[in-house]
């Protein structure tokens, strides 16, 4: 995911990212681990038989995981063993919906791990902004997160140019026109973000955010603010 707003300095198309990334990521795993790494030529990565130092000290390799923008890329992650980085489920029964199809993957055969290791993992992104006040900590909030992950799609679904797009002014209109909940094209990565979003409030909301995920299948919560 951090090299998704360099893409275009590279002329790297977004819809090919994907692709491009799993290649390298399965060589990238292999140099970690063989000694010597006997090489590669693909489409988009080659590299000559070589020993890379240093080796990792975690064995085999660090844990691989994968960003999922959007829920079928859950199914992706499961069924290459990496760990699934998840944008926030809108409640706690589609959290417990794709735990369930994510780890029947992984137990699976048609779990075919990229790496030397499997990394069977959910974590989700939440949104994090805590007052006493609940009105206070959205107003604190929320815009931002909403702002999150819209330009994390524009990419994609809008064909967001680096550079020359105004995409807090779009935003911002969409938002107030309303018309960002409605919009087909803003794709399931935003859903209930329009909402308000769970993570923002009371602490005692969050408490009962947090317990509710965990109770879901959710492995790990990783809190974003904006």
């Amino acid at each position: 995911g951090a090299t998704r707003l360099e893409l275009g300095g590279f002329d790297i198309p977004a819809r090919e990212k994907r692709a491009m990334a799993l290649e390298a990521a399965e060589q990238i795993a292999n140099m970690m681990v063989m000694e010597p790494y006997p090489g590669f030529e693909g489409r988009s990565f080659k590299m000559p038989c070589r020993n890379v130092l240093p080796k990792p000290v975690q064995k085999p390799h660090p844990p691989m995981w994968m960003a999922c923008t959007n829920r079928d890329t859950i199914k992706v992650a499961a069924s290459l063993g990496v760990g699934a980085l998840a944008f926030s489920f809108i409640d706690e029964a589609e959290a417990r919906t794709w735990s369930q199809i994510y780890y029947d993957i992984i137990k699976s055969d048609a779990c075919v791990p990229l790496g030397h290791s499997v990394n069977a993992n959910i974590a989700m992104v939440s949104a994090f902004s805590l007052h006493a006040d609940r009105a206070e900590a959205a107003r604190r909030g929320q815009e931002g997160f909403e702002f999150f992950r819209y330009a994390i799609s524009a990419l994609v679904t809008n064909d967001a140019v680096p550079g020359r797009s105004k995409l807090f002014e779009q935003f911002q209109k969409e938002r107030s026109g309303g018309a960002l909940g409605a919009d087909a094209a803003g794709t399931e990565a935003l859903s209930g973000a329009f909402q308000q979003s769970r993570g923002i409030g009371t602490a005692e909301d969050f408490k009962a955010h947090v317990r509710s995920f965990e109770s879901a299948g959710v492995d790990q919560i990783i809190l974003l603010q904006q």
